[in-house]
């Protein structure tokens, strides 16, 4: 944690690569999701749809100014996503 912040530290033109690589990896999370594991198990396309979702919300809300209610659910929908895929995950290793 101390050299990324060292890092952005000395190089602050990197701060934008790492605010956006956040929405990023969000999307490209979702995206495995449905690669590795089909469509068949429904929670784990919840997870994916809503991870990509996050991931495309996170982005706007990087991108635009919102007020703080759109702000706010701009970031919950990425959290739920991922407490979606951790559940989803919890019940594909008990199989």
């Amino acid at each position: 944690m101390s050299l990324a912040a060292g890092m952005l530290t000395l190089y602050p033109q990197l701060l934008p690569v790492a605010k956006w690589s956040v929405p990023v990896c969000l999307v490209l999370w979702g995206i495995t999701r449905f690669y590795l594991y089909g469509v068949e198990d429904m929670l784990t396309s919840a997870a994916g749809c809503l991870l990509i979702l996050g991931g495309f919300s996170y982005a706007s809300y990087l991108f635009t100014p919102m007020s703080e209610l759109n702000g706010t659910v701009a970031q919950l929908i990425p959290v739920t996503g991922i407490f979606v895929e951790l559940f989803a995950a919890h019940y594909r290793n008990q199989e």
